[in-house]
């Protein structure tokens, strides 16, 4: 999904600006316009007119914000009284990225500095950009800021779920919920594996065989013992519901220590979640964090958020199998095998994957 770009133009409401120059920024915010919509953004407006006074910019403001607006662009083509984007930004409650043209006769930067220095006096998430509309370096950098900061727009009222607690007290992994909600507008919800081993078992036999066919038939091979991967590919349908029951946009669970002596881990699950495809065809790829790995999982989410792409979890050594299979050059490189952590007693053996 295209980022959605708010764009606001906006001046002084001093009464002694000759027609041209409010002409020349009307005509600016049209080429502005042009050039975000061209660097592949969706881009919304509350109107063709300039933003001028604090009345208009909490009206437009509001526009832009029920118009699903996910950062905001405030183009700024001459002198401005900053308390007025200081109004939009606490207005739309988004990022805001102040742009103003270079060149003979563009005064914006004069304008767009004070903008940019009162909203960085407020707290507001802010940059400034100085730059001609076809300069490929400045559009570049519009790009990048402007892409990123809906990105993590996007975490905004999501709810991941999070299954098991601490893995193995790596604090990397571990986090206050209430931090992450307040810095991210992430709600953190938790659940225990078991639940889902116990769901696993109620999973229709038929279903599992019609999975574990594709499976033969899609990949370069399996070496798994059949129990492991049938008790996985049953976790993984398990996972599936309860991501739709709860209305779950990403997930992480903990595997290790606990599950290899009990029953066996979700590696199929994580590899499976995270790709584009499944026994049932195209689907969403669905972030799936390995060992409860919030911190991963919220990185992976924004990565997800950039790209629209499956995205990975990976130490230096890729842990665990629980890589995306999409991640490999198609999947009859990927094969099934067994499980190669010896420090653990395993109850059926697991099943991880694995590409040459």
């Amino acid at each position: 999904m295209k980022p959605k770009i708010g764009l606001i133009p906006t001046m002084s409401l001093d009464k002694t600006w000759p027609a041209a120059v409010v002409n020349k920024v009307l005509d600016d915010h049209r080429r502005a316009n042009t050039a975000l919509q061209r660097l592949g953004f969706e881009v919304v407006a509350a109107g063709e007119g300039l933003s001028r006074s604090k009345a208009e910019m909490v009206r437009d403001g509001r526009i832009l914000r029920e118009r699903g607006a996910e950062t905001v662009v405030a183009y700024v083509g001459t002198w401005t009284y900053s308390n007025v984007t200081v109004e939009l930004a606490e207005t739309v409650r988004l990022p805001i990225l102040i742009w103003t043209n270079s060149g003979p006769g563009n005064l914006g930067i004069v304008g767009g500095a004070i903008a940019r220095g009162a909203l960085d006096e407020v707290g507001a998430t802010t940059t400034l950009v100085h730059g001609d509309f076809d300069n490929p370096e400045i559009l570049e950098r519009i790009r990048v800021w402007c892409t990123g900061a809906a990105a993590a727009m996007r975490l905004r009222g999501t709810t991941f779920g999070i299954g098991g607690s601490r893995c193995m007290g790596m604090y990397t992994a571990h986090v206050d919920p209430s931090a992450i909600k307040s810095r991210f507008g992430v709600d953190i919800d938790g659940w225990d594996e078991i639940a889902v081993i116990e769901r696993s078992k109620r999973i229709a036999e038929e279903k599992v065989a019609e999975f574990h066919a594709w499976m033969k038939k899609a990949f370069g091979g399996i070496e798994a013992k059949e129990a492991a991967l049938k008790a996985q590919i049953r976790m993984y349908l398990a996972l599936k519901e309860l991501i739709v029951e709860n209305g779950y946009d990403a997930i992480a669970v903990k595997c290790l220590p606990h599950l290899p002596p009990i029953h066996t881990t979700f590696c199929l699950a994580h590899a499976l979640l995270n790709d584009q495809s499944d026994a049932d065809g195209p689907k969403q790829s669905i972030v799936c964090g390995c060992e409860a790995d919030v911190n991963g999982t919220l990185t992976m989410q924004m990565m997800h958020n950039v790209s629209g792409q499956t995205t990975m979890f990976a130490d230096f050594l890729c842990n665990c199998g629980s890589q995306p299979t999409d991640m490999a050059p198609s999947k009859k490189d990927v094969h099934w095998v067994h499980e190669g952590l010896q420090e653990f007693e395993w109850a059926i053996g697991g099943c991880c994957c694995s590409s040459p």
